[in-house]
C-alpha cells in the first residue's frame, strides 16, 4: 500500500460537553480506539486500519477531535500514522478529514501512490426516515506516471432509511440506513450505489458500495471498538 487512505467514516464516543451540543451518532471521546475492515470483490481483505482518538477539544465554532490511524493492507504491509481531524458544529458531523474511502477504492488503487485532497460528508444529529441528506464528494489524485490522474467518488440522492439491527464482530447495533447513488470519475464514468449502517454512539458500522448491475464492489465492516 504505497499511499493513506484510510476506510470510510469513523466512529466516536464523546465528553460529556459535546453530548449536549453535538452530534449523538457521532460522539468524542479520548483514547476510544476502533478497526474498519475494507474488502473488495469476492471478499477480498484490501486493508485493516485501527483509529485512536487523541485529543478532543471545543472551539468557537464547534468541538473537534483528532485521530490517528495505522493501515495494514492485505498483504501484511503497513502506512504510516497520519492524523486526521473531525469537526462537530449546528448539531452535526462534518467528515472532511480524507479518510472516507470505499473499499473498492482502496482495491482499485492499492498498488499506486494516491492522495485524497478533498473530502466532506456532512451527517445530521437527527436522522429521521425519509430525511434527504446533502451530497457530498471524495477527490484524489492518483500517479500514473508521468501523469496525475484526478479521481472523484461523488455521493447523491442521500436518504435515511429506517432502522435495521446490524450484527458485526465489534457487537450487535441498533443502526440508521443511508442510501445513496455513486458516480465514479477517472477519465470514464461508472455509476452504483451504496448503503450505510450508521449506530447511535458509535459512528459507521457498514457500508457496501455496487456496481451498475448490483453486484457488491467493496465493503467496509467496523470489526472493533473499545470504549
Amino acid at each position: 500500500m504505497k499511499g493513506f487512505i484510510a476506510p470510510l467514516i469513523t466512529l466516536f464516543s464523546l465528553t460529556a460537553f459535546a453530548q449536549d451540543n453535538c452530534s449523538r451518532y457521532y460522539p468524542f471521546k479520548e483514547d476510544i480506539k476502533y478497526e474498519i475492515r475494507s474488502f473488495g470483490r469476492d471478499d477480498k481483505l484490501i486493508a485493516i486500519t485501527q483509529y485512536q482518538i487523541n485529543d478532543v477539544w471545543h472551539t468557537t465554532t464547534g468541538d473537534k477531535a483528532l485521530i490517528t490511524a495505522f493501515v495494514q493492507d492485505g498483504t501484511d504491509n503497513t502506512g504510516g500514522h497520519p492524523a486526521l481531524e473531525l469537526q462537530c458544529s449546528n448539531n452535526a458531523i462534518t467528515i472532511n478529514y480524507k479518510s472516507v474511502v470505499p473499499g473498492f477504492l482502496l482495491e482499485k488503487y492499492a498498488n499506486l501512490d494516491y492522495e485524497v485532497v478533498h473530502s466532506d460528508m456532512v451527517i445530521p444529529n437527527q436522522l429521521d426516515e425519509g430525511e434527504e441528506l446533502p451530497d457530498a464528494e471524495i477527490e484524489m489524485n492518483v500517479s500514473v506516471a508521468p501523469i496525475i490522474m484526478n479521481v472523484k467518488y461523488k455521493m447523491t440522492n442521500r436518504e435515511v432509511g429506517e432502522m435495521e439491527t446490524l450484527s458485526t464482530p465489534a457487537g450487535v447495533f441498533k443502526c440508521k440506513v443511508i442510501t445513496y447513488d455513486t458516480q465514479f470519475e477517472n477519465g470514464f464514468k461508472a455509476q452504483g450505489t451504496a448503503k450505510q449502517w450508521i449506530a447511535e454512539g458509535v459512528g459507521l458500522v457498514k457500508q457496501i458500495d455496487y456496481d451498475h448491475n448490483g453486484k457488491v464492489a467493496g465493503m467496509n465492516l467496523l470489526t472493533r471498538f473499545a470504549q
